[in-house]
């Protein structure tokens, strides 16, 4: 997809940077941009952020980012690790959005698509064999987390919401969109 300029408010600047669509919702446009670091704003708080972010943009007519937020506030003990680090909410184009932790990985949809390919081509490796074999329980166990902080249910565990991220030579599961989410 084509790169394109952006302006991010955040409550204390704004953030001027390069964002690509990697994907539309009926809820929302989610890119990653890249904010361009500035040598007169030194110290500034995007400073501290990576060089890649994901902001989602809600559609103002489908705007649900009052649902996501408290479950993604009532789920910060696993930010980093079963979902991502949530970096506050943002402005786009006078748009609410959600500046997100970018997870280096694919859907799990992609993964399970690609894995369907190689088994019919019957090469799969033993590998990737083990890791299917494990999937089922990894799902239930990373779908059943957020009911144990804050009693919030997720609300659409489909595989295009669980990325798979590579780290140190394993991969892991990661729960994004919480925008369908109920917290009690």
């Amino acid at each position: 997809m084509a790169e394109r300029n952006m302006t991010v408010h955040t409550p204390h600047q704004v953030i001027e940077g390069s964002a690509t669509t990697i994907g539309y919702s009926e809820v929302s446009e989610v890119v990653v941009f890249k904010h361009h670091h500035s040598e007169a704003h030194t110290g500034d708080v995007a400073d501290d952020l990576p060089d890649n972010v994901v902001i989602k943009i809600y559609h103002p007519a489908n705007d649900c980012i009052d649902d996501e937020k408290p479950a993604l506030e009532a789920l910060a003990p696993l930010e980093g690790q079963e979902i991502p680090t949530v970096y506050g909410e943002v402005a786009v184009e006078e748009r609410r959005a959600l500046a997100l932790e970018h997870i280096h990985g694919v859907t799990l949809a992609k993964r399970m698509s690609d894995f369907l390919r190689k088994r019919m081509l019957g090469v799969l490796d033993e590998d990737e064999k083990h890791w299917l074999c494990s999937l089922d329980a990894e799902i239930r166990d990373l779908l059943n987390k957020p009911s144990q902080y804050g009693h919030v249910v997720h609300g659409d565990g489909e595989l295009r919401n669980i990325m798979v991220e590579e780290r140190d030579g394993k991969s892991r599961l990661r729960l994004m969109d919480f925008s369908h989410a109920q917290v009690w």
